[in-house]
């Protein structure tokens, strides 16, 4: 409420000089002039022109008055509106901070995310660190600074580089590929047994 008699005050005292230049039969302009304000959602210029009115011809008054109140009520709705969806925006934020809290972020920067069917890293600003390529993912581990990964073998397969036969090539192509990631997105081939000693690994361990 003190605004808005902080901005009719204003108003007043910029419009009194410009109103004294007025006749009477300028009014109406200027009521209509305000009201086309009014569409455009230019409530400053509004007012101003329904004050310059009002004081021109004072029949106008009550009119006038009706169309200030309007004005004055439409911009508390505004406020109203505004504080409530500020409100909410805070609100999302903190609620939004809380999730970012309850991710596990390694080293600070790096928290493990799902998106379209695969998985990747966020830092806390929710952006990619490392891409969302993994059919299976683990966070980053604490001790080793490593996460363990799964990602489809046609993605990192290169059967002429590893010189395989078509069968042993189509058998290894279809196969998830085990490794271990560091923060760089630098990517080492894992086998947990002696089962999963693929002849990719093998070739990759001899070379």
């Amino acid at each position: 409420m003190k605004e808005l008699i902080i901005l009719t005050t204003l108003l007043l005292l910029s419009y009194q000089s410009f109103a004294q230049q007025c006749s009477a039969n300028d009014c109406p302009c200027f009521m209509k002039t305000g009201d086309r304000y009014i569409k455009k959602k230019n409530y400053k210029k509004a007012i101003f022109n329904y004050l310059v009115a009002r004081d021109c011809d004072p029949k106008l008054g009550p009119t006038i008055e009706k169309k200030l109140n309007n004005v004055f009520s439409t911009i508390e709705k505004q406020k109203t509106a505004l504080a409530k969806t500020l409100k909410e925006v805070e609100k999302e934020q903190a609620k939004n901070k809380q999730i970012i809290n309850a991710f596990y972020f390694y080293d600070d920067k790096f928290a493990l995310a799902y998106k379209n069917s695969k998985y990747g890293f966020i830092n806390k600003k929710g952006e990619v660190v490392i891409e969302y390529k993994y059919t299976e993912a683990l966070p980053f581990n604490r001790n080793t600074g490593l996460a363990k990964v799964n990602i489809k073998n046609v993605e990192k397969f290169d059967p002429e580089a590893l010189e395989l036969d078509d069968e042993d090539a189509e058998k290894s192509i279809q196969k998830e590929v085990k490794m271990l990631i560091n923060i760089f997105g630098e990517e080492f081939l894992l086998a947990e047994s002696l089962k999963e000693l693929t002849p990719e690994i093998i070739m990759r361990i001899k070379s």
